[in-house]
């Protein structure tokens, strides 16, 4: 899971060298994705939640891979509120690692998490 948040920390940091108020939407909205992501990740309780949840993961990753191809066409220019942006962005891959980790110990959910988690890591690729 530690490998999960580097990349995902990667992308957010890559996105903070982009550019004034386009940047700072991108950033803004990796990190309501990966809240979001976490959320889902807490509310699994068993295989059928699991289930019922797996497109909505998969959408999420869509929108994330988006988002940094989005980033990767800017000019790179460090924001005024880079530690702030930063500090929103650890913050959210903490949820993220601690919902992950507590949705692999419920029964039928552990599939999901992984499926999640490989493709969340090739978003780094």
């Amino acid at each position: 899971m530690m490998r999960l948040q580097m990349v995902l920390l990667t992308g957010l940091l890559f996105m903070l060298g982009c550019s004034g108020s386009e940047h700072e939407r991108l950033v803004t909205e990796q990190i309501r994705c990966t809240d979001e992501a976490a959320a889902i990740l807490e509310g699994l309780k068993d295989a059928d939640s699991a289930n019922a949840a797996r497109p909505k993961l998969k959408a999420l990753l869509q929108r994330m891979g988006e988002q940094l191809q989005k980033a990767g066409r800017l000019n790179e220019l460090a924001p005024p509120a880079l530690q702030e942006l930063e500090k929103k962005g650890e913050a959210a891959l903490n949820r993220l690692k601690d919902a992950a980790r507590q949705a692999l110990t419920r029964p039928g959910c552990a599939e999901v998490v992984r499926e999640f988690q490989i493709e969340f890591r090739q978003l780094g690729q």
